[in-house]
């Protein structure tokens, strides 16, 4: 897959290192959370990591559906601050959102 048709959000796997999409052009590699531009023809994995996803026996519908709510505000709040926080700042915010969202879903599976 190429990385222009992941959505943001998505973790991805990229010269041996996994990221998570922030922006169009932007992803955060999570071992160290920097930045990094990438090419919008660039090649990736998008191979699932363990833990990314709470297995349906452990987690209630109505949890996970409160969860995915709250997650979603926050990422409409983010949107809502585009033009109004300097770029660089937003994307730092956003990576951060999407790397907690990933632990709270690893804890989750435990």
């Amino acid at each position: 897959m190429k990385f222009h048709q992941l959505p943001v959000g998505t973790r991805f796997r990229l010269d041996g290192d996994w990221y998570l999409k922030c922006t169009p052009l932007v992803a955060t590699r999570e071992t160290d959370r920097q930045d990094r531009l990438i090419r919008r023809s660039a090649r990736v994995e998008t191979t699932p990591v363990a833990g990314t996803e709470p297995p349906a026996e452990r987690t209630s519908p109505p949890f996970m559906a409160a969860l995915e709510a709250y997650h979603r505000t926050c990422s409409d709040c983010l949107e809502r601050a585009r033009g109004h926080l300097p770029a660089p700042l937003l994307a730092d915010l956003t990576a951060r959102r999407d790397i907690a969202w990933s632990e709270l879903l690893q804890r989750l599976e435990r």
